[in-house]
């Protein structure tokens, strides 16, 4: 009798979820680049809404937040050049601001890996959300739009004060996963007087190495995704490469015990390998992790034991 084992391929969501997210970060990356965001504001939401194998994880938010960062940097670079053809990025100003931002990420990502969980982050979210709110109505009700700089605002008082406020938006961007340019654009255009394109594009400039270091330290701390190994070994599996296989969904299981995918793709391993003992323990922590393994395989591998 034949049986599928060909291993099961990382499972996000199913292809119109996937597509619906796909659509949608692009939709943000695309909006956000053109008023110096990096987009984590909507990035986390989605992901946290959407992407149904991660969600309801107990440490949903440090994955979630370092995947919103990498799609943040995505967004800052590609808003970053737009504004620098222009002439519209004021690298002395980034230069000066982005260690404040820097030290907030560092902060900030450590409150998320050591203090939060997936509940309190989504409590902690839904504030920042609200403060962001907040300030963006209130830059609207304002209605200052600066199209021209103000060289008085350009002291080394304001510079230094500056450059300590950004540690605000650092750190909501380590531990929140959002850009920080709700507040860098502020800071850099009311603060420091330049003209709102500049502003823009000078935040993005900002939180192009915020983001990149908020996302390194969840990789130092978390390691590589338990997903990104899960691919992997399935690469390696259709070209026949089970030992390299087996290396990637061990490293999986390190990162995510309870991965009931990952174990299912052990058992085949296992079961083609001969070690049928094995074989039937990765198919009980499949199912117990409430994956339901291929009735055709758990009868192949029971006629192997008899046979045995």
């Amino acid at each position: 009798m034949v049986f599928n084992a060909t291993p099961l391929p990382p499972r996000v969501a199913d292809a119109l979820v996937l597509a619906a997210i796909a659509l949608l970060v692009f939709l943000v990356s695309f909006t956000f680049a053109n008023v110096g965001l990096g987009g984590g504001g909507l990035y986390v939401p989605i992901l946290l809404l959407l992407w149904t194998d991660v969600r309801d994880r107990p440490d949903a938010e440090d994955f979630i937040v370092p995947v919103s960062l990498a799609l943040a940097t995505a967004t800052a670079i590609s808003s970053t050049l737009n504004h620098w053809r222009k002439g519209f990025v004021d690298v002395k100003i980034g230069r000066s601001l982005v260690a404040g931002a820097v030290v907030g990420a560092v902060l900030g990502t450590t409150v998320t890996l050591d203090l939060l969980v997936a509940a309190t982050f989504k409590v902690f979210f839904a504030t920042v959300l609200f403060l962001l709110a907040c300030l963006l109505l209130y830059d609207w009700a304002r209605g200052r739009k600066v199209e021209a700089d103000d060289a008085s605002k350009m002291t080394r008082r304001r510079l230094a004060a500056s450059s300590a406020a950004t540690l605000a938006s650092g750190f909501f961007s380590g531990s929140a996963g959002v850009g920080g340019g709700v507040f860098n654009v502020p800071i850099i255009g009311y603060g420091l007087g330049r003209n709102t394109r500049t502003a823009v594009g000078t935040s993005s400039l900002i939180i192009i190495p915020t983001a990149v270091v908020g996302f390194l330290i969840f990789l130092a701390r978390k390691g590589v995704p338990a997903e990104f190994s899960l691919a992997l070994g399935s690469a390696h599996f259709r070209a026949g490469q089970l030992v390299e296989a087996e290396v990637e969904y061990l490293e999986a299981l390190k990162v995510n015990p309870k991965y009931g995918e990952v174990h299912n793709n052990l058992a085949v391993i296992c079961m083609l390998s001969g070690r049928l003992d094995e074989a039937e323990a990765h198919v009980k922590a499949a199912e117990k992790a409430g994956l339901r393994v291929n009735s055709e395989f758990k009868a192949a591998l029971r006629r192997r034991r008899e046979q045995k």
